[in-house]
């Protein structure tokens, strides 16, 4: 799950069980790639009480970096 997600302040502490595999930031908008489903994970980042939260679709490069195994993937090097 890619998640947009901005807060009215600083990035609040978020929830220990998220398995967030990347996180980038421009300005206050905060990018999160997770695993989970898309309900469990809004539901449980609504605690944080976010400005927006928004679910986007995920990149073919994202697919393949993050649920393949990407750059360390053994499929990398023969492709390359």
């Amino acid at each position: 799950v890619k998640l947009q997600v901005v807060y009215p302040g600083e990035e609040p502490r978020l929830p220990a069980e998220l398995n967030i595999l990347h996180h980038s930031a421009v300005g206050r908008v905060h990018t999160y790639i997770m695993r989970g489903s898309s309900e469990e994970i809004c539901r449980r980042m609504q605690i944080t009480e976010p400005v927006l939260l928004e679910a986007i679709p995920l990149t073919l490069e994202e697919i393949f970096i993050y649920e393949l195994g990407g750059a360390d993937d053994a499929a990398h090097k023969i492709l390359l």
